[in-house]
């Protein structure tokens, strides 16, 4: 009988003993994987001011070259369209520059006939090199965008896909599609009024112009998504307008824009 109950008490001290060990080897990893939890915040935060400091600073360096280069009109404006079509050819969609495009527009218009037409031309003629850049760049990570022509109160409906052939990430940069209506409600010489329906979102009247950029001139659908429209002719003898229309893949967030910490806490956990 001593002999079973010494058996006994040996075995419950080797249960004790690897029940100890479980608990303290489960309290261990609990404890690393939190520390190591906290630490990638930590490196993200910092990343995140560091990033905030360096767009600050890049940022103050192009109004300042905004300033004195383009919005200076002691400057000849056809030297201010040389620096703009240099600006928007290297940094296009960093900063909003549609206020540039309008003062240089209305300037244009000021010109004479033949010196406006010329000016008009190349302002255009920018505004369309750095948007057919960023659709470009948004085809390749399978943005399938989707052009028409209509006339003024004709309503267009279409489906917004993302193609997912030969892209391996595809389920991450993309969750379904969308349904959209668009309706353009008047047509403008440079420009074009129209108001959308994405799914059930109701999207109010809004300008798309020559110088609209998807990068920097789209909406944030209720669902995370971005959906934007590109003007790329505008007929006002005949009333029509030809647009293009496409949203970007979940997540992707354009160069100029500034996501807060929680969008990157939650891109991160996306990928893991």
């Amino acid at each position: 009988m001593s002999e079973e109950k010494s058996a006994i008490l040996g075995w419950a001290q080797v249960a004790s003993t690897i029940l100890i060990g479980v608990v303290g080897a489960y309290f261990t990893y609990t404890f690393q994987k939190e520390e190591e939890h906290g630490r990638e915040q930590m490196v993200v935060m910092q990343l995140v001011s560091q990033r905030e400091q360096v767009n600050m600073d890049f940022r103050q360096k192009q109004f300042a070259f905004l300033d004195d280069k383009l919005l200076n009109t002691g400057v000849p404006i056809g030297n201010r369209l040389g620096s703009l079509r240099l600006f928007q050819e290297n940094f296009h969609g960093f900063l909003n520059v549609r206020f540039v495009f309008d003062a240089l527009e209305l300037e244009a218009e000021k010109a004479s006939v033949t010196q406006r037409d010329h000016l008009m031309s190349d302002l255009v003629s920018i505004a369309k090199g750095a948007t057919q850049e960023q659709v470009q760049m948004l085809i390749l990570l399978g943005v399938q965008p989707q052009t028409f022509t209509t006339t003024e109160g004709k309503e267009v409906a279409l489906d917004l896909k993302f193609d997912e052939a030969g892209h391996k990430e595809a389920e991450h940069l993309h969750n379904g599609g969308h349904h959209v209506r668009v309706t353009v409600n008047k047509i403008l010489a440079r420009a074009a009024k129209i108001s959308a329906r994405v799914d059930d979102e109701e999207i109010p009247e809004f300008e798309v112009s020559y110088f609209d950029e998807p990068f920097t001139d789209n909406f944030t659908l209720s669902d995370g998504h971005r959906f934007a429209v590109t003007l790329k002719k505008a007929d006002m003898d005949r009333r029509e307008a030809t647009l293009l229309v496409f949203e970007f893949p979940e997540h992707f967030m354009p160069p100029g824009y500034r996501a807060s910490p929680d969008e990157v806490f939650k891109l991160i956990a996306h990928y893991q």
